[in-house]
């Protein structure tokens, strides 16, 4: 082994930065696909992801490569290994912990186990095993302070999605349109229904949204775009986005509670006869201490659900993020950016308002476009 080799383990160190580089890219790809195990063409063709394991809420990616120094022909001796950081290194790169440990050995001698690489002219064998580990509730981004007109960009960036991805997009919105109709069809004459199952609606919309939110990841990713894969939002982290499907049903029933109490409360000798639409009886009713209350409390609770659902969904699946490190982020995202936040909701709350006005037709193009743009929202949020 010549002298020159052995005096440079600083930049035969560097050389296994690339590697370990690769691996994050290839992690973040990994994530993206529905495989366990991928041959990833763009990186090295011994990289191969080996095991994903769901323990206790952490995921493990443990992936063997073969360093490039190898490949370049730079000698490397056991002693070079003792002067180099190699051994048990530990980084940390956008919230992922990374675990390195390098081991070489002369004479080929095998070790069980793991994926190696036979550097035949120095007859040097090197080992490298890279861990991965991020815990999903223990990483919290940071999150970005944006400009007050900052929602009037997203919704022109939505409705460039929509107009890129018509045909997938608009199927999400004859889903709702759908589910608006029997909405309307099953308490138009039933004001507290009809009451409770429109804020119902809008509190669980932020977790329909997720197919919408993959077609919008695919078109900037210059992925292919279909109804189909927008499927695979749905698969991507699903324990979690269950988890936060469960919490939007807990604020949708507590607010079907909430509602029949006010209308008992208020009207306890008996409903006043509806008249014309429900939306003239709603406004021709004359009891404004019921409208004032019932307005506030919804309110209330429509702020709550907006301060944890503003950028959790796309959160959740973009990074695989837990349920409550993601209503976090997004309750903090919107206590940092409280003006445009709330621009943003009330945004919402009209295009929506507007959707159900038309007998839901509206919802047909305002569903999707809202969710295209919550996507650019999330982006634009979340470091």
């Amino acid at each position: 082994m010549g002298a020159g080799a052995i005096s440079e383990p600083k930049s035969r160190y560097q050389a296994f930065l690339p590697a370990r580089d690769s691996m994050l890219a290839t992690l973040r790809y990994h994530r993206r696909s529905s495989a366990v195990e991928r041959q990833v063409p763009h990186v090295n063709e011994s990289l191969r992801f080996a095991d994903m394991l769901h323990i206790t809420g952490l995921l493990h990616v443990t992936g063997w490569y073969t360093s490039p120094v190898l490949a370049s022909g730079t000698p490397i001796s056991p002693q070079d290994m003792r002067q180099e950081p190699l051994v048990n290194e530990r980084s940390e790169c956008g919230g992922i912990r990374i675990r390195s440990s390098s081991i070489l050995t002369h004479s080929g001698r095998k070790l069980a186990g793991y994926f190696s690489a036979w550097a035949h002219r120095e007859r040097v064998h090197i080992m490298t095993r890279t861990t991965f580990e991020f815990s999903r509730d223990s990483e919290i981004p940071e999150v970005n302070k944006i400009e007050t007109s900052a929602p009037i960009r997203w919704l022109s960036l939505g409705w460039n999605d929509l107009a890129h991805n018509p045909g997938p997009s608009l199927a999400y919105g004859f889903l709702v349109t759908a589910m608006g109709w029997v909405i309307l069809l099953f308490t138009s004459s039933r004001p507290a229904l009809f009451a409770a199952g429109v804020s119902g609606f809008l509190l669980v919309a932020p977790l329909i949204q997720a197919g919408l939110h993959e077609l919008s990841r695919r078109r900037a990713a210059r992925e292919p775009v279909s109804f189909e894969s927008s499927l695979e939002g749905w698969n991507k982290n699903r324990q979690q986005l269950f988890s936060f499907g469960l919490v939007l049903a807990l604020f949708a029933f507590a607010w079907a509670g909430i509602s029949d109490v006010l209308f008992d409360e208020f009207f306890a000798g008996g409903m006043p006869e509806t008249t014309g639409t429900l939306y003239q009886t709603i406004f021709a009713w004359d009891y404004p201490g019921f409208r004032m209350v019932y307005v506030l409390v919804g309110a209330v609770l429509a702020l709550s659900v907006f301060m944890i659902s503003a950028a959790s969904v796309p959160m959740i699946l973009d990074r695989s993020a837990g349920c409550l490190a993601a209503m976090t982020t997004s309750a903090r995202a919107v206590s940092v950016n409280l003006t445009p936040m709330l621009i943003w909701a009330l945004l919402i709350a009209t295009l929506v308002a507007v959707g159900f006005a038309s007998l839901s037709l509206g919802l047909i193009f305002i569903f999707p476009w809202l969710g295209h743009a919550a996507w650019h929202a999330y982006k634009d949020l979340i470091s």
